[in-house]
């Protein structure tokens, strides 16, 4: 019996757990498919209105968002590994924003009321030849 109650509380303690969870998404926008990019390769985020100074393509657009406490750093690791993953070189145009989701109200009384922290860019190829598109 010790065993049961000590196994629920195990369950009911890990679920109560909470490490914020970030989430994105990818859009293609030339129809290409690139390969992904390896974990070592180094994806470089300019923010709005920096130029990287080399010719590229743009091949789609990076969406990422998680809870309010999520920090800039995990973002930008999500940023990076979605980047990497479209097979594309850099991150272009990237805005950082904080979202306030809709508030349900019920009786008068605020029910929902939570902020997501969120970023979007552009995610280019850089015209060296070094992209390899998958047939």
């Amino acid at each position: 019996m010790k065993l049961l109650k000590l196994l629920f509380c195990l369950i009911v303690l890990t679920g109560c757990s909470s490490t914020p969870q970030v989430r994105s998404e990818y859009f293609y926008v030339t129809g290409r498919i690139f390969v992904p990019k390896p974990q070592t390769h180094e994806v470089r985020l300019y923010e709005a209105g920096i130029d990287p100074g080399v010719p590229y393509e743009e091949t789609g657009r990076v969406n990422v968002w998680g809870p309010r406490e999520t920090s800039r750093e995990a973002i930008d690791k999500e940023l990076k590994k979605r980047t990497r993953q479209a097979g594309a070189d850099a991150l272009l145009d990237v805005q950082y924003s904080q979202d306030k989701a809709d508030e349900l109200v019920l009786f008068g009384k605020v029910l929902s009321k939570k902020k997501y922290a969120s970023a979007t860019g552009r995610t280019v190829v850089f015209k060296d030849g070094s992209a390899q598109t998958q047939l």
